[in-house]
């Protein structure tokens, strides 16, 4: 019966961590939700025009200038 009880509270006490760690963990991350499903304009830089790095820095996949052709640049994961 002992036993029982133990793991009982031990439970309890285990989900109550995993339901405070959860709520801290979705305050964290709604910025990061809010850029992964509604991407703005100005994070979307894949195939963008740009003249150095620092014009793609904005972008999460695409953050390298490199020559598309002679004459122009865009930003490219590669």
């Amino acid at each position: 019966m002992a036993l029982l009880k133990f793991l009982f509270l031990l439970t309890t006490l285990l989900m109550a961590a995993t339901v405070t760690a959860t709520r801290d963990v979705n305050q964290d991350s709604q910025g990061l939700e809010r850029m992964l499903v509604q991407p703005s304009a100005n994070m979307m830089t894949c195939l963008r025009g740009c003249t150095a790095n620092e014009d793609c820095s904005d972008g999460w996949v695409c953050k390298l200038c490199i020559f598309m052709t002679e004459s122009t640049r865009a930003c490219s994961a590669f």
